[in-house]
């Protein structure tokens, strides 16, 4: 976690953190419900029943890189370098349902995870350019009244 926070501006890669944690935590709880898939092996499974790691450390913390590496890049730049975390993501997962009991597919296909994991990454970066537009423009009407 400290090493996410070395780079500049520091607020926004918390906010960000967070931001991703709970859109994770609400998109996995809705994909769970409708029991869409499983995760038969996994932290605290009396307490909850996403997959806590992933949703509220790992996948934050990759959003927050993700957010870094797109910082000053072009629109176009920020919507391609979202497959070199989607992917590996995506391909991982693939792996985990297919060898392993952590995920377990019921009504669903890799690609509806490959969809969701990119759309959720652009929704954040989205929703941090808001944020930071808003704050530019709130701070500048703010001096503006007080000179």
């Amino acid at each position: 976690m400290p090493f996410i926070l070395k780079k500049q501006p520091v607020k926004d890669w918390i906010l960000i953190f967070f931001l991703k944690a709970f859109y994770s935590v609400f998109f996995d709880s809705f994909v769970l419900r409708k029991k869409k898939i499983t995760y038969p092996v996994r932290l605290l499974p009396q307490t909850f029943n996403i997959n806590i790691l992933f949703d509220v450390l790992l996948f934050p913390i990759t959003c927050v890189h993700y957010n870094q590496m797109t910082y000053h890049s072009t629109f176009i730049k920020t919507v391609l370098k979202v497959f070199v975390f989607s992917t590996p993501i995506s391909i991982g997962e693939i792996w985990l349902e297919k060898n392993t009991k952590l995920i377990k597919y019921h009504d669903w296909h890799w690609f509806y995870s490959f969809m969701t994991l990119t759309t959720s990454f652009w929704l954040v970066r989205a929703t941090i350019y808001l944020i930071r537009k808003f704050d530019r423009t709130s701070g500048e009407d703010f001096q503006e009244s007080n000179v």
